[in-house]
């Protein structure tokens, strides 16, 4: 037999799977003969196994948090005296890779000498030891496999079955003769099957045959730890893949049911055998990490659904682990909630369909997922909720979502070049448990024709296309934050009790309608409601600094033009046009000593306020010395050049500001005026930030005077960021390289100039105060409007 375990790279030892025919019986795993953790996760494998005590292939150890598949690990070939080394380490896996072991393998077709090479005599020895090692623990023992190049009732020593005869032979006589001390264990049988022929089904009946004859003789459960339709000679070359694979399949689809009809047939594993580039039994092609069943792995993974097949989780075997390849067929479940019933969906081709009356949803895993590949669809059917948390979709065909809900959550995202729909009684709804916009809407375009969109919790940003198509609903329990364009005939409902913010541009014809909740105008420049009209009803309220160009009609709720509703509020803090950067803060230093901090100052941004004013460091003090009244004068910066170290020993001035409630602010630059007062004066001056964490070197940028510059300068940092800060910002000036501790710095000036947003919990949009109404007004029934007189 061709050496696939010596001369051919572990990477050819591939991987099996599982069936996708209706008779499934739990007593049968179906395995892999090769463990590579990717394709054998996307092969299904109840178990695999490398030909080896520990599990690592091609250099990649084994994860039990990546691996969805139990190991099994082997004794490939072993001496009376080296066995017990490859014992300890199977006895150390739990320890090492966290693997649990059940079942150990033997010897790999110990009857060929480019294999195991063992005589009947060797391995019976050796399995003395094994049979004394293992008696301590539960696990079972797999007897060697032999290659089964013939009929088992050959008892033939120069057979490879006949090796397997004589060894089971030499079994049974110790464990019956009266010395229960050299009884040997063997719980199951392994064997191999290679066909060389192309009648599938013939060759099918001649393994069942052969171990049919092996449980009669020994009445131990079979393990068929290798077997496929192939043989590893030149002849192979006269036969294309195609029809290597054609047989493949008829010699699965005979094989399978007799299996698991047959109790007794414990485990089997798949060989993908690959000769001349051309790859006669594998399960699958794979391109850049993703895997396509061949029409073997079709037949012999349990989940591949052909066009019209349906795979209902109340009636089928599963496990939460599978992923299912689906060409135009359906997945559903009719029975009680699953939340974890699945791993992967991977739409290969055609309209498939995902439906059923109990809800269901995805592994909690790393590698879970969902593929929609180009020219394929998903169609979300049924009342039912199905639910992917944390895990991405890949859509680059199209999805639609006719009826029940598709429920995005905790991290998922929902990529791809494909298109979505929502239609009808669909729903597609997000949710995060956290408070920033952690689910990810991608699509170039969403479209909703009569269904909703909604947000259940948290805060969700979405920033392309929305096509709109009669009522589309968009229920915001959560908040959702609109920038991208919004398209169409239709309209716009918004319903539920969070807040919608539309930053766009409108241009969907037949307007907004807010019945529940918020609904925040946030662009001053063009219409994000669209040319239509704009309703407001029952408890919904109107809000935003933004542009309205139809009607505006409040026949219910409350209109609060100029005040932004957001998720802490009412935004009462004063309001700035968008992008404009204003004088924030500027210290007045009139009539200040230098012994006191600085808290009067000139606060010229009413949406700012002083934390705390410009104050000495702990490694600095006041000069102590009469001044011009209008100058801070420092003493005690830095003799040395290291700028961290001052910030962390309290060299330098400092003052802490935040913006009010409902507002963030931009810092753009700090400025300071200062004058050195000698030689002995500090001549490197830094600006240092709480932003960064007071890194040094720091990005708001140094300023270096010569030792004998004693004029007045103006020294500004500009900030390169971008930042949209809610939070306390503290701000420091260190100096260093000073000519003595004693030397000091006269500062004359002091302040900072920033733009603000209308970000209270990371939603960015710029406010401008007024909100423009281009069409008419109109005030009914029990509605309110609010407008907010405070300030000047």
């Amino acid at each position: 037999m061709f050496s696939k375990h010596i001369l051919v790279p572990f990477a050819l030892a591939t991987a099996i799977s599982f069936s996708a025919l209706d008779c499934v019986n739990a007593q049968t795993l179906y395995g892999s003969a090769g463990s590579l953790q990717a394709r054998e996760n996307a092969h299904n494998v109840d178990w695999a196994y490398n030909w080896a005590n520990t599990p690592t292939n091609n250099g990649v150890a084994f994860s039990v948090d990546v691996a969805n598949y139990e190991f099994v690990p082997m004794i490939w070939s072993a001496s009376t005296s080296g066995v017990v080394n490859q014992i300890n380490t199977i006895l150390n896996l739990e320890n090492n890779f966290g693997v649990h072991v059940d079942y150990v393998l033997g010897f790999n077709e110990p009857e060929l000498s480019t294999q195991a090479n063992m005589s009947v005599q060797q391995a019976l020895d050796v399995w003395e030891v094994m049979t004394d090692q293992f008696s301590s623990t539960d696990i079972k023992l797999v007897s060697p496999a032999v290659s089964g190049a013939g009929a088992i009732r050959a008892n033939d020593p120069t057979r490879p079955d006949g090796w397997l005869t004589e060894f089971m032979d030499g079994v049974e006589t110790r464990n019956s003769d009266a010395d229960p001390n050299n009884d040997l264990q063997v719980d199951a049988i392994a064997y191999h099957f290679y066909s060389v022929a192309f009648n599938g089904t013939a060759e099918a009946n001649k393994l069942i045959a052969q171990i049919d004859d092996l449980y009669a003789r020994y009445g131990r459960p079979i393990w068929i730890t290798e077997f496929a339709g192939t043989s590893f000679s030149l002849d192979n070359a006269i036969h294309s893949t195609e029809e290597r694979q054609a047989f493949n399949r008829e010699f699965l689809e005979t094989l399978i049911p007799q299996f698991d009809s047959r109790a007794y047939v414990q485990r089997v594993a798949w060989w993908q055998f690959s000769a001349f580039g051309r790859p006669y039994s594998a399960l699958s092609t794979v391109s850049g990490g993703v895997y396509t069943p061949t029409i073997i792995g079709e037949t012999y993974m349990r989940t591949t659904l052909e066009p019209g097949q349906t795979y209902d989780f109340s009636t089928r075997d599963h496990r939460p682990t599978y992923v299912h390849y689906l060409k135009g067929s359906n997945l559903a479940n009719n029975g009680p909630a699953l939340p974890e019933a699945l791993r992967g969906v991977d739409v290969i081709e055609g309209s498939t369909s995902i439906t059923g009356t109990g809800d269901f949803g995805f592994e909690d895993a790393d590698d879970a997922f969902v593929r929609v590949r180009t020219g394929a669809t998903l169609r979300k059917q049924g009342d039912n909720t199905v639910t992917i948390s944390g895990s991405p979709i890949y859509n680059d065909g199209s999805m639609w979502i006719s009826d029940g809900k598709l429920l995005l959550d905790n991290g998922a995202t929902l990529t791809g070049t494909g298109s979505l729909l929502v239609s009808g009684d669909g729903v597609i709804a997000t949710s995060s448990q956290f408070g920033d916009s952690d689910v990810d809407l991608e699509l170039p375009e969403i479209s909703i024709v009569n269904g909703t969109l909604q947000v259940q919790a948290g805060i969700i940003q979405y920033s392309t296309e929305l096509n709109l198509s009669g009522q589309g609903e968009i229920r915001t329990d959560g908040n959702l934050v609109m920038s991208g364009e919004t398209t169409g005939t239709g309209a716009i409902q918004s319903t539920g009790a969070g807040t919608l913010f539309l930053g766009g541009v409108g241009t969907h014809t037949n307007g907004v309608a807010v019945t529940a909740g918020k609904l925040i105008v946030a662009n001053s420049v063009v219409s994000p409601t669209g040319p239509g009209n704009v309703l407001v009803d029952d408890t919904g309220t109107l809000g935003g600094f933004g542009k309205i160009d139809g009607n505006l009609t409040a026949s219910g709720g409350n209109v609060a033009p100029g005040v932004a509703e957001t998720i802490t509020g009412k935004t009462t803090a004063p309001v700035f046009d968008a992008g404009v950067v204003v004088d924030a803060l500027d210290f007045d230093f009139t009539g200040i000593q230098d012994d006191a901090p600085l808290t009067q100052t000139s606060t010229l941004s009413g949406g700012l306020r002083l934390v705390s004013g410009l104050d000495f460091g702990t490694g600095v003090r006041p000069r102590n010395a009469a001044n011009n009244g209008n100058e801070f004068n420092v003493a005690g910066f830095r003799t040395d050049s290291n700028t961290g170290a001052g910030s962390n020993s309290g060299d330098y001035l400092t003052f802490t500001i935040a913006p009010v409630e409902g507002l963030a602010i931009i810092i753009e630059d700090v400025t300071f005026e200062l004058r050195r007062n000698g030689s002995g004066a500090a001549t490197r001056y830094t600006t240092l930030s709480s932003i960064d964490g007071f890194a040094w070197p720091d990005r708001w940028g140094t300023v270096v005077y010569a030792s004998t510059d004693t004029s007045t300068h103006q020294f500004t940092a500009s900030n390169p960021g971008a930042e949209a800060i809610t939070d306390e910002v503290e701000f420091r000036i260190v100096g260093v390289d000073a000519g003595s501790d004693s030397g000091n710095t006269h500062f004359y000036a002091a302040s900072i100039d920033a733009s603000f947003v209308s970000d209270p919990n990371g939603i960015p949009f710029d406010p401008t105060g007024v909100m423009e109404l281009g069409g008419d007004y109109t005030q009914l029934g029990s509605a309110s409007l609010k407008i907010d007189l405070e300030g000047a």
